[in-house]
């Protein structure tokens, strides 16, 4: 991702069937690294592997690190990504800042 290269599309869809087959394997932060990545190079991750991630994340959020979950919500916001409720909770729980306000914020940049 910091080399700003884009890989092509078949090998990106190849990498999202992959982490999707595999997210179950996923440790916090493996999930706020490919999300942060994928982020990064303006990539919005298809149906299918969000849905994995997100599962993932709600299974593991009591694991997450500060800056795991920073830069997950980072990918996150920076995708435009609209996040399911349990999603959401989870990630409030953990939230290592200011939350109503910080939460509240950035949940009013998403409506």
């Amino acid at each position: 991702a910091k080399m700003g290269v884009k890989p092509d599309a078949g090998l990106l869809e190849a990498l999202q069937q992959q982490a999707t087959a595999t997210a179950g394997d996923f440790k916090p932060h493996d999930v706020a690294n490919l999300m942060w990545g994928l982020g990064k190079m303006g990539v919005t991750p298809d149906a299918g592997l969000m849905k994995a991630m997100q599962r993932r994340a709600i299974a593991t959020m009591r694991h997450f690190k500060p800056l795991d979950l920073a830069n997950l919500w980072w990918a996150l916001s920076s995708m435009g990504v609209k996040l399911d409720a349990p999603v959401l909770r989870a990630m409030e729980g953990q939230a290592p800042f200011n939350y109503p306000a910080d939460v509240g914020l950035w949940k009013r940049s998403h409506d």
